[in-house]
């Protein structure tokens, strides 16, 4: 970062060194909202749900430095009520505590059905109680509980205890020719965006959910009228029923240039049919899902898309007025991050995308400041450069007082910002974030998303994919990790790839392993790991690396016709029964005569022939055999091997089903898999 040019060097270095290492996160906790929760239980008929985000700021060391809580809650009342307060109270389940961080919320009209303004409090160490509380939630966030308050219950009506949310950010590639039948004469298009919070039991059963839809839509006739928006559980090609509703309830008329933005947050109905399965599959199955939108003259449906699985990566920055060109005389900060969800095509480009934008303003010395904008521009440090991903900022409320506080913005990236996305995972230093007030509207505060970086990438050492150094022998189609320096700009993995094809290529990084492409599973400037293509020769065949800044000097690789290599935790091999599909671990030890499956890697070629950078098929009736069939000792003594294949639904992993051996000694023992003289690794497993 550049130093302040205005207000002493002295100041500016011993600052920019405190900031340079802040680092920004947002947590998201539920909470049900019930009279029964209530000390004593109030008896009334009115029920809640509360969603309460952390935007928490920490310095070098982790330790939280300063925090903003928003308060989102919707409320059913059986008849009209004054609501007072709304209050985060430190008290276990059953218990009464004191409020410690208030929502700051004025008292409402009469209210029955709804949700209340997203209102934001701001905490920083001087305030005792609420940064004590605040630490407190993200320790153990069951010791504390939200509850509203009313003119009829000023103790409290209902209240729930906070629990930790799951979130998944899914996205949808929306038009016109995936509604069934498809719609003709029509050149609308939408890129949605998903964001689905929820809660669980022990049992992983779900026990709320939020949902915000986001859609960008561009090319619809200028008097379209929308009238509707929603997830429904079918996967492509079939029509299915409504599972959960978006708060689209007023019809909206297009613009006249055909262009514009839907954005709305609801409560899953979970009584609903199909809900349950459908949150399910969202996390899970997200293929299994779609979004559209209907419109009068579409009234089925008039562009629809199935939910993609996406990956992220998250760019951790400080914005600074001295970064602006040119400076600008303000003394403030804004520790940021930015988070881009991409969904990926076989060619391991990003073919639709969507950002969250995490700021978190700190303009205690300017209070009277109006945000106005916020954006990732095109530009190198130094320069200034065109806006190409908007935070859509006037999309939902700006929470901040008195020029501090968090501001949190998920928006979809339409296809003309594809480029620059794939730019900002590739080259993140050719892109840079800033913040917009009234009073500087060319930008407050700047930052480049990465630094500098023109290295070229350097090989240090290759090992099988199972982490054990002493494993240095590969196998065509199994795996292998590849470490070094400068391997690439961005991490990033396989998680938004759609579709059972792996790409060779993943934020501008490629690997050749005896001059064939290898398919890449995660790339990270330290290691890439990657399937070693079948095609490849067997002996000593050079690996190369070729980052977005070049060429890796090559290094030689030994690659067999098979070496085997089993998956291991620090507990033990990666092994199953195969009954229960359990795994094995001390506390579920086997015993002789058990059949357990093994996952491991490194087995060579199979039958059918396997295709690189193919995931086997999950369907038990078209399995991969491998041509060579390992054998397998535990604790020292032969265990019978039933058949090994290619793992379906993994890519690069095998699965050995064999048998355990009697006259085991109880406790850990060594199993060691072998093809022909090749031996793997010695792991443990539990025998009882």
């Amino acid at each position: 970062m550049k130093k302040f040019l205005l207000g002493g060097a002295l100041f500016a270095s011993t600052l920019l060194n405190s900031l340079s290492a802040q680092t920004v996160e947002s947590i998201p906790y539920r909470a049900i909202l019930s009279t029964f929760n209530e000390v004593p239980p109030v008896a009334l008929a009115a029920s809640g749900t509360g969603t309460v985000w952390l935007h928490v700021v920490r310095d070098a060391q982790g330790e939280v430095v300063s925090g903003s809580v928003d308060f989102d809650v919707n409320y059913k009342f059986p008849a009209e009520a004054s609501i007072t307060a709304m209050h985060i109270h430190n008290g276990a389940a059953g218990v009464n505590g004191p409020v410690v961080i208030g929502s700051g919320i004025a008292a409402t009209d009469k209210v029955t059905v709804g949700t209340l303004p997203v209102l934001q409090a701001q905490i920083t160490p001087d305030l005792a109680a609420e940064f004590a509380a605040l630490k407190g939630i993200l320790e153990n966030p069951s010791n504390y509980y939200l509850n509203v308050h009313t003119v009829a219950n000023p103790g409290g009506v209902f209240r729930g205890q906070l629990q930790r949310a799951e979130m998944a950010v899914r996205l949808a590639m929306m038009s016109p020719a995936n509604e069934v039948p498809p719609i003709t004469g029509l050149a609308a298009a939408g890129r949605g965006s998903l964001l689905m919070l929820r809660t669980t039991d022990a049992g992983g059963n779900t026990t709320s959910a939020q949902v915000t839809f986001d859609v960008a839509y561009t090319g619809f006739p200028a008097d379209t009228v929308i009238t509707a928006m929603h997830l429904h559980g079918g996967p492509a090609g079939v029509n299915a029923g409504v599972t959960v509703d978006s708060t689209l309830t007023q019809p909206i008329t297009v613009a006249e240039s055909g262009n514009g933005f839907l954005r709305f947050t609801s409560e899953v109905d979970l009584a609903r049919a199909g809900a349950l399965s459908t949150i399910d599959n969202v996390y899970w199955s997200p293929a299994g899902v779609y979004m559209n939108a209907h419109t009068r003259a579409n009234p089925g449906g008039a562009i629809r898309g199935q939910l993609l699985a996406t990956d992220s990566t998250s760019f951790e920055t400080t914005m600074l007025p001295s970064n602006e060109v040119p400076p600008v005389a303000l003394d403030v900060t804004t520790p940021a991050k930015v988070t881009v969800y991409t969904a990926r095509n076989a060619a391991g480009g990003t073919m639709a995308g969507a950002i969250i934008f995490d700021v978190n303003p700190r303009f205690a010395t300017a209070p009277d400041t109006v945000f106005a904008a916020m954006h990732i521009h095109d530009g190198l440090a130094g320069a200034n450069g065109s806006v190409t991903l908007d935070s859509r900022f006037g999309a939902g409320p700006t929470l901040t007082k008195d020029g501090v506080g968090n501001i949190w913005r998920l928006n979809s990236l339409l296809p003309t910002a594809m480029d620059s996305l794939t730019s900002l995972v590739t080259n993140p230093e050719r892109h840079y974030v800033n913040l917009h007030t009234a009073a500087n509207g060319g930008g407050a505060v700047r930052a480049q998303t990465g630094p500098p970086n023109t290295a070229l990438p350097v090989i240090s050492a290759i090992i099988a994919g199972v982490s054990d150094p002493s494993i240095r022998t590969v196998a065509p189609g199994g795996l292998a990790s590849i470490f070094g320096e400068n391997l690439t700009k961005v991490h990033g993995n396989i998680d938004g790839v759609n579709g059972s094809r792996i790409p060779s290529a993943l934020n501008g990084t490629s690997v050749t392993i005896g001059g064939e492409a290898a398919p890449i599973l995660y790339v990270d400037p330290g290691e890439v790991n990657v399937q070693v293509p079948f095609a490849t020769a067997t002996g000593m065949q050079p690996v190369i690396v070729t980052s977005p800044n070049g060429v890796s000097t090559a290094m030689m690789q030994m690659v067999a016709v098979a070496a085997p290599a089993i998956l291991f935790d620090e507990t033990g091999a990666i092994a199953y029964r195969a009954d229960d599909s359990s795994l094995i671990r001390p506390d579920n030890a086997v015993r002789a005569g058990d059949t357990v499956v093994v996952l491991c890697t490194g087995l060579g070629a199979t039958a059918p022939a396997g295709v690189t950078g193919e995931i086997p098929p999950s369907d038990l009736d078209k399995l991969f055999v491998n041509l060579l069939q390992p054998t397998a000792t535990i604790g020292g003594r032969p265990a019978a091997v039933v058949g090994a294949v290619a793992a379906p639904g993994f890519i690069g992993l095998n699965a050995v089903l064999l048998s355990i051996p009697t006259g085991l000694t109880a406790g850990n023992q060594p199993l060691v898999l072998r093809s022909g003289t090749v031996a793997s690794n010695s792991v443990s497993i539990a025998i009882r």
